[in-house]
């Protein structure tokens, strides 16, 4: 295990204490010693961290290497798509140089995971924000047989969205926050879900402020 490794653990463990609302930018800052306007931009990925940074941070959360090793508490670094997903703007065609960290135990089972930004969209904005990161699981199975409720990001002609799966006498509609499918239809069984389903949304985060 190598610094280069641990050190984008210790910094998604601290973005994660603050995302959850447990830990402020400011307390963290305070508490470590360090600057508000440097522990900023170590999470937002603009600094890097120096070991002796990182210790301070670790002290905080009370972690550990050790912790950040383990199964429960470590992390694995997840691919980013090249784009945005939302109305006008073209559908990602692949993978971007950028790793982001997730928890292991956020990650379970998933076979071929990958994040992706939000752009805004009104028809889910009830649900989602512009500049949410979503966690993907675009493995075929998943995606060749959605239950309904589900989120997916779709990819409509060129353009993708969020969408929700939803059951009806057709096969399966898309909908909004609100709940109401519309076209295009899925039909069951049909090889071109492939083709609009393109990934289940597993999870979302939210872009520091």
């Amino acid at each position: 295990m190598w610094l280069d490794t641990l050190q984008p653990r210790v910094i998604a463990a601290a973005r994660e204490r603050v995302s959850s609302g447990l830990l402020s930018e400011r307390s963290l800052a305070r508490r470590a010693g360090i600057s508000q306007p440097h522990i900023h931009n170590v999470l937002h990925g603009r600094k890097t961290l120096t070991p002796e940074v990182a210790d301070r941070i670790l002290l905080v959360l009370r972690l550990s290497a050790l912790d950040l090793l383990g199964p429960e508490g470590g992390f694995r670094c997840v691919p980013v798509l090249d784009g945005w997903i939302g109305p006008g703007e073209l559908y990602p065609s692949g993978l971007t140089d950028e790793w982001y960290p997730v928890a292991a135990g956020r990650l379970g089972r998933l076979e071929d995971p990958a994040m992706a930004r939000l752009a805004g969209d009104d028809a889910v904005g009830r649900v989602f924000r512009a500049g949410d990161l979503a966690l993907l699981e675009r493995a075929p199975r998943v995606r060749l047989r959605p239950v309904t409720g589900n989120w997916f990001a779709v990819r409509l002609g060129s353009w993708g969205a969020v969408r929700q799966v939803v059951r009806c006498v057709e096969g399966f509609g898309l909908a909004g926050d609100d709940g109401v499918p519309g076209a295009p239809y899925l039909r069951d069984g049909e090889r071109n879900i492939l083709d609009v389903l393109q990934a289940k949304l597993v999870w979302i985060g939210r872009e520091l402020e």
